[in-house]
């Protein structure tokens, strides 16, 4: 489940919203657009936007609703906290540290 980058975009983002707020899919993939194509939010297109939005609502969101890790309300497009997002969003912070730690460094020459 977390091995799909957009879908992790998609914990972490919704890891950040209070327990009872939502995002709508129009956001959402905004914000996960602005990530991925590296863009100013402001020069993100809406064929940005669109290739994500599809692809969320198609093949991913409703496989991170059925984890529980997220809620999506699939009828008004909104993506809520699910019970498993705190556990999902650690998870990945703590890869991330790993990951820095595992990182080769470069040797100090002095």
């Amino acid at each position: 489940m977390l091995s799909n980058r957009r879908r992790c975009l998609v914990i972490i983002s919704v890891f950040t919203l209070g327990p009872d707020e939502t995002v709508d899919l129009r956001t959402l993939s905004q914000q996960i657009a602005h990530v991925e194509t590296t863009k100013d939010p402001s020069e993100v297109t809406s064929d940005d936007r669109q290739t994500v939005y599809n692809n969320l609502h198609q093949n991913h969101l409703e496989q991170l609703a059925d984890a529980n890790m997220i809620e999506y309300e699939e009828d008004r497009k909104l993506v809520g906290r699910g019970s498993e997002t705190t556990i999902a969003g650690i998870v990945l912070a703590a890869v991330v540290v790993i990951l820095q730690f595992l990182r080769p460094r470069s040797r100090d020459s002095s």
